[in-house]
């Protein structure tokens, strides 16, 4: 099953509809039939912003593609995982359609 790493801005914002917008992502990736990465679920909210970082980058190499929210730029963590999946050759996307034609189209 394809990994599918969610990046976003997360820090600064408030916690329950930041759940809610990377939740609603995660839920157009599986109906893909895609494994989503989700961060707010992989992260424990309680520690540091370097911490979190140490943590997703090893998520992002993990993974078949990133999908960015439309937020991601205003994210120096989200800026840092789209670097990552660049420098690693992982495919990154913004628009879930784009995504699946992607994958639909290596089988």
């Amino acid at each position: 099953m394809k990994r599918v790493y969610i990046a976003g801005k997360v820090t600064g914002l408030p916690y329950g509809p930041t759940c809610v917008k990377f939740a609603a992502a995660a839920a157009m990736i599986e109906k893909l039939g895609f494994k989503a990465i989700n961060p707010m679920v992989e992260v424990p909210s309680t520690i540091t912003w370097i911490k979190a970082m140490r943590i997703c980058i090893p998520l992002v190499k993990g993974s078949d593609a990133v999908f960015l929210l439309p937020d991601w730029d205003m994210s120096s963590g989200a800026r840092m995982e789209k670097i990552c999946a660049d420098t690693n050759q992982i495919p990154v996307f913004t628009n879930i359609e784009e995504l699946r034609l992607y994958f639909e189209n290596k089988c």
